[in-house]
């Protein structure tokens, strides 16, 4: 038997040059690539422009993306992105970003992205706390709303906590309960709400 340089294959022990793109060949068809002609990179048996989506390119051949990255660099593992139902942290893919502290689930973009620093965590969005950092309190009727100090109309309850009840008043002074405005049809008298002025 024939043995054949590069860029050639043995046919019936003749020497005979393989198709381009493939550099070394098996036969003469360009599905029968072990090698390809930069900047050609290998797919199977045969040479494309550019890996397939799913693949990626490991010495000019792709090589499978592993699940669940959808999209790879680098290494199969390297995950750019994920298939349906993951999320990517960093180059890996999660089925739950919410198992991390201070991460939420972006459903527009399929991250796991990072909490504001006022929230350890939260949901749905970056501002939306579901706990506050430390020296920040959340504030009641402010669905997520973590702040450093307690905003105007509320009053601190404990050390992470600013509120004002809501079902008396609409904003409040030195306790939950003494009113400083009401809501519309609502008059303030002596620091509470009431539906008549005495």
């Amino acid at each position: 038997m024939t043995a054949c340089g590069a860029q050639y294959y043995n046919s019936s022990n003749f020497c005979q040059l393989c198709t381009a793109p493939c550099y070394s060949c098996i036969n003469g068809s360009t599905n029968s690539c072990t090698s390809c002609i930069a900047p050609t990179v290998r797919v199977n048996s045969t040479c494309l422009s550019s890996c397939l989506p799913g693949y990626f390119n490991s010495s000019e051949v792709c090589m499978q993306c592993t699940t669940p990255c959808s999209t790879c660099v680098n290494t199969s593992t390297t995950c750019q992105t994920c298939n349906n139902g993951s999320y990517l942290n960093g180059a890996s893919c999660v089925g739950n970003c919410n198992r991390m502290t201070g991460y939420y689930a972006d459903n527009a973009t399929w991250t796991c992205s990072k909490c504001s620093i006022n929230c350890t965590d939260c949901s749905l969005s970056s501002s939306n706390c579901t706990n506050c950092a430390l020296d920040y309190f959340f504030v009641s009727g402010n669905s997520g709303s973590c702040s450093k100090s307690c905003p105007s109309g509320t009053v601190k309850v404990n050390s992470t906590l600013c509120s004002c009840d809501y079902t008396k008043c609409k904003t409040c002074a030195i306790t939950i309960t003494t009113c400083t405005s009401c809501d519309v049809g609502l008059v303030l008298l002596n620091g509470a709400c009431s539906t008549t002025c005495g």
